[in-house]
Formats: structure tokens, C-alpha cells, sequence
């Protein structure tokens, strides 16, 4: 019997709001605030390094795309190169980082809701969860358009709080910029994952 394809259901339109979506929520909502308190100033100096680190793991990841343009991503790469077992293991290992790094989104995003609205965190937080969970069951499709929608909001925030503190910007935030010397940007480096 032959292996059913899976149905190209994306647009760009979704397949780039996923891909930014994954680079923005707690990669820049959280972490920034932790990042800047071991580096202080010099956080620009390290989030520029980790975009630079991310570069040729990005390059190879888009080769791999092209050699093998299936479904399973890092589980069909692995698993071509070193076999079921491992590829299973990377798989695994994939969809848990995923699902730990959508609830970290959750925790740390809905704060930025509640700034708003006066709610309780945890059942706003697990409400969104369990909307995101059953938009994910309807189908591709409606999760792209959702994600659409999700990253537009995002980006709109982000707009309007850079532009918004632009004019708040003050040289003396950044004396003593490389005060912790490797001791601060090279450990925020490490510490920043946003880019991964």
C-alpha cells in the first residue's frame, strides 16, 4: 500500500509566520530581561554573537531542506544519515523542546496580556493552550492562518514598543559596557536560545 503524502496546505504567507513566530515569543519577551542582567549594556554584543553562531546551523538545516524535501525534518535527516533508533531519539527529543518552549511562551507572554485585562494567570495561560491545541487538530491550514494572525500581533507590539522608546534612549545606559568583560556577554551568549 502506498505512504500517503501529506497536503501542501501552507502558503508562504503561513510558512513565514511560523518560522518568525518561532523565532519571537520568549526568545524576545523573556529572555532579553535575564540576558541583561548577566551581560548589563553588553547584551547587544551577545545577541549579535548567537545570531552569528546560528548562521551554519541555519545554512545546513535549509541544505538539508533541499536534499530531502519531505515531511519529518530533523527525524528524516538523522534518520537517513544514522538510522531509526537516533532519528527516532531526535524526533522525540524535537516535538518536547517544541512543547516546552510553546508552554515557556504561554508563562511568559500572558503576563504581557494580563498588563491589560485583570485575570488569573494560570487558567488564562492554560485557556490559550487548549484554543491553540484544538486549532492545531482542526488542521494545518487554520493553524497557519491563526499564526498569521498571532505573528501580525506580535510584530505590531514589538513596532510600537521600539518606536515608543526610542526617544527614552539615554547614553549613560550604556557606561561601562563591557564592565563584566567575557564574565557577562559570553555567558548571555550561551544563555540566549532565541535564535536556535
Amino acid at each position: 500500500m502506498p505512504m500517503k503524502e501529506l497536503e501542501r496546505d501552507l502558503g508562504l504567507a503561513s510558512v513565514l509566520a511560523i518560522s518568525v513566530g518561532a523565532m519571537i515569543g520568549s526568545g524576545i519577551f523573556i529572555l532579553p530581561a535575564l540576558a541583561l542582567k548577566i551581560a548589563g549594556p553588553a547584551v547587544i554584543v551577545a545577541y549579535l554573537l548567537a545570531g552569528l553562531l546560528v548562521v551554519p546551523a541555519a545554512l545546513s538545516k535549509s541544505e538539508m531542506a533541499t536534499a530531502m524535501p519531505e515531511a519529518g525534518g530533523t527525524y528524516i535527516y538523522i534518520e537517513r544519515g544514522m538510522g531509526p533508533l537516533l532519528g527516532t531519539i531526535a524526533g522525540v527529543g524535537t516535538w518536547f523542546s517544541l512543547s516546552f518552549k510553546g508552554a515557556l511562551a504561554l508563562v511568559g507572554g500572558v503576563p504581557y496580556l494580563l498588563l491589560v485585562f485583570d485575570l488569573p494567570l494560570k487558567p488564562v495561560a492554560l485557556g490559550l493552550a487548549t484554543v491553540l491545541i484544538l486549532v492545531n487538530l482542526l488542521g494545518a491550514k487554520q493553524t497557519g492562518r491563526l499564526q498569521v494572525a498571532i505573528v501580525a500581533v506580535m510584530l505590531a507590539a514589538l513596532g510600537w514598543f521600539a518606536a515608543g522608546s526610542a526617544p527614552g534612549v539615554q547614553s549613560g545606559n550604556y557606561a561601562n559596557f563591557f564592565a563584566d568583560g567575557l564574565g557577562g556577554w559570553l555567558p548571555a551568549t550561551c544563555f540566549d536560545r532565541s535564535s536556535a
